[in-house]
């Protein structure tokens, strides 16, 4: 081979070198055998700043931050460089040695790699695996590992820490009828007040929907938990604002203590859930702290939520009829549409022990669609056996009411049963609709519009003002029997209904008295010009085959 011919493959080899030096993504750094640069490619100097002639000659670890150094860091190990301006960045560094034709060390081959985006990965995945998306809180498995080294140090040093379970009360009802994004402007805004409201030493996580949990460490007493539950208590009760809403949203909190009721993360989490669903059971917007008799309970009521879902199910409620009548002739006017349990093992169930629990776990939705379906059904075939046309009144609980379709559900319902609008009346109670007056007045209104009546019903037991009152379109009022009950004995609470009577005839309303139990009471309510009356004096609530007799027995007389 001529020397020439030599010279060209060298050359091209030389060349080739180049250009795959030049195309590879990796930052790579020839080195003599002591370290010093010889040559670099263009990904080096994109990430380090330095361009070529500024680093030739120079030994490699120049690049090596002196305010970071790894000394022990083994061959390929992470450590830390610094770029031209003085940033710093992680990087991997792997060198190769190349040896001469003698096999003797000749040059270094440094393959540099940038892990700045690998950790920014790292990062995010770990943020993801511990830390909630939305709130920006602790998760549960962070929370859980932070609790276990909690009790683990208290168990040193033989002091308390409390776990306080936080539950944002109706967040559902919040959250299905305003929408999900108004839900997480909620929970956000919770979780801010609820860590401004514990001290900076303790924890508080975000277990998922709308709980959170905060762990108290180094405590003197249980009273040191009650200070900061009515802390949170305080901090949640300025409204909230959303959107064109003023919302209050209340918490109920449990709290469970170390190394009283429970010594793992688990079984204290557990013994303050119990404990937050007492303080619910208490009316919500409380604090309740746990105690064995209260896991007896917890366990009930999840045994009667789950019965409470096969019931429905398995065709185990029906509706019983309440009359309601004219006081001045005893005729009838119209019938309330009343909820009954008959489990399976024949007992009835009271509707005060369950309708609760049905709100509670948002069962109280298809349950009331069941209800609007059967009380339109029941109607239809009363007009199919000639029964005088009075229309039947279906309860709306508070979360059927916000349900974003809640109208158009109602008026397809009625018209799938082939009647029209007189034939049902809706009883919403005044809480209900004081909860979002602006939204109630546009929901009631589009009903009114369609034709189907609106009674307030348990009239005086909340909290309307007159002024929000004269705006929503309903059509009667419904005396609450608490003011009933004592009408003919009590001049105050006969004051009370003829206040009532007289406000529903000032707004054009009519009204129903409810509890009505004597003949005395009857014709008292009629003197003070009250328009109708139901209740146990008239009759009780039947089943839809006495309570058919029992009409055909008041039209014959």
């Amino acid at each position: 081979m001529t020397n020439s011919l030599v010279s060209e493959i060298e050359s091209g080899a030389s060349l080739l070198l180049r250009e795959l030096l030049a195309c590879l993504p990796l930052g790579i750094a020839i080195t003599d055998r002591d370290g010093q640069i010889l040559q670099v490619n263009g990904a080096f100097s994109a990430l380090t700043g330095y361009q070529a002639h500024e680093v030739t000659g120079k030994h490699l670890e120049f690049i090596a931050s002196p305010r970071l150094p790894n000394p022990d860091a083994a061959p390929g190990a992470e450590s830390w460089g610094q770029r031209r301006d003085g940033s710093l960045f992680p990087r991997h560094q792997v060198l190769h040695p190349v040896n001469g034709q003698d096999g003797a060390l000749a040059h270094q081959i440094a393959v540099i790699s940038d892990l700045t985006k690998h950790k920014q990965d790292e990062s995010h995945i770990e943020r993801l695996a511990y830390y909630d998306e939305l709130t920006g809180l602790p998760n549960r498995q962070f929370l859980l590992q932070q609790l276990a080294g909690v009790i683990e140090r208290e168990q040193r040093e033989n002091t308390t820490c409390a776990v306080l379970l936080i539950d944002l009360d109706r967040f559902k009802t919040f959250n299905d009828s305003l929408g999900h994004s108004a839900g997480d402007v909620i929970l956000k805004e919770a979780a801010r007040r609820i860590e401004s409201a514990i001290r900076r030493s303790d924890t508080v996580s975000r277990q998922g929907g709308d709980e959170f949990i905060a762990v108290l460490s180094q405590l003197h007493g249980p009273e040191d938990a009650a200070i900061v539950a009515n802390n949170i208590l305080a901090a949640m009760a300025k409204p909230i604002p959303v959107g064109q809403h003023q919302l209050t949203i209340t918490p109920s909190i449990g709290i469970s203590l170390f190394p009283h009721d429970a010594n793992t993360p688990e079984s204290l989490i557990r013994c303050a859930d119990t404990a937050m669903y007492h303080a619910k059971e208490q009316g919500r917007n409380n604090f309740q702290y746990y105690t064995p008799v209260l896991n007896h309970r917890v366990q009930e009521r999840m045994s009667l939520e789950t019965a409470l879902r096969g019931a429905l199910l398995n065709g185990e409620f029906s509706l019983h009829f309440q009359p309601q009548i004219a006081l001045d002739n005893g005729m009838i006017t119209g019938a309330e549409a009343l909820l009954r349990w008959r489990r399976s093992n024949g007992s009835w169930m009271p509707p005060d022990q369950f309708i609760p629990v049905a709100e509670d776990c948002g069962l109280i939705v298809p349950l009331g669609q069941w209800v609007l379906e059967e009380a339109c059904r029941q109607r239809r075939q009363w007009n199919e056996l000639g029964l005088p046309a009075f229309p039947i009144a279906v309860n709306c609980s508070a979360l059927q009411f916000r349900q974003p379709a809640f109208k158009d559900q109602v008026v397809d319902t009625i018209a799938a049963h082939g009647l029209g609008p007189q034939h049902i009346e809706l009883e919403i109670t005044e809480s209900v609709l004081m909860a979002s007056p602006e939204c109630a007045q546009s929901v009631l209104g589009e009903l009114k519009a369609l034709g189907i009546q609106v009674a307030m019903d348990d009239f005086g037991t909340g909290y309307s003002s007159l002024a929000y009152l004269k705006q929503f379109p309903v059509d009667r009022l419904k005396i609450d029997a608490a003011f009933i009950r004592g009408l003919d004995q009590d001049a105050t609470s006969r004051a009370i209904v003829q206040s009532i009577i007289s406000l529903g005839r000032s707004l054009g309303l009519s009204l129903v008295a409810e509890g009505v139990e004597t003949q005395d009471m009857r014709l008292l309510l009629n003197q003070l010009g009250c328009d109708y009356a139901q209740g146990y004096g008239i009759c009780h609530p039947l089943p839809a085959a006495q309570f058919e007799a029992w009409v055909r027995d008041l039209s014959s007389r």
